[in-house]
């Protein structure tokens, strides 16, 4: 929904907002090769040797803002606006297929369910759990967060 209120010949204000969805999607591949010293470690089971995951998810939220405008001539006019998004995207399901040996076979594993994000010593990651609430302590349900406010000023040219 967009309106405008003109008021005293030149200046206008403006408001607009409305309804969003947005639509978030996630895929992860890894895969490992080796040989030599390191055939042995990865045979053994101690390394997996692949990794696929792809996670979606859809969401509604909000738009918003609110502009003011000068009409310098019939040709111009300078703007002034402030934008406002609520776009929070969680319940990602997705699928993870792992690729690992276990003695000295190569075997193959595969899970969907909700995707969780691990904070770890090293490094954060994505996981897959299927039964929901199989998630470790400092695990959490991934979400996407693009909420924010953003202030946009410029120029307009009418030919």
């Amino acid at each position: 929904m967009f309106y405008a209120f003109p008021f005293a010949g030149r200046l206008a204000i403006s408001i607009h907002g409305g309804p969003a969805l947005y639509s978030a999607e996630y895929s992860y591949n890894m895969a490992i090769t080796t040989g030599g010293y390191g055939l042995y470690v990865v045979q053994s089971g101690l390394l997996e040797t692949g990794l696929y995951q792809q996670a979606r998810a859809k969401q509604m939220g909000l738009e918003g803002g609110i502009g003011f405008e000068f009409n310098a001539n019939p040709f111009v006019a300078f703007f002034l606006e402030a934008l406002g998004r609520y776009a929070r995207i969680s319940g990602f399901k997705g699928e993870e297929e792992a690729t690992f040996y276990q003695n000295f076979k190569q075997q193959m594993s595969t899970k969907e369910g909700s995707v969780y994000y691990v904070a770890t010593d090293q490094y954060p990651l994505l996981d897959i759990v299927p039964p929901e609430g199989a998630a470790g302590g400092s695990a959490r349900r991934a979400t996407l967060d693009f909420s924010g406010i953003s202030f946009s000023a410029g120029l307009k040219l009418r030919f």
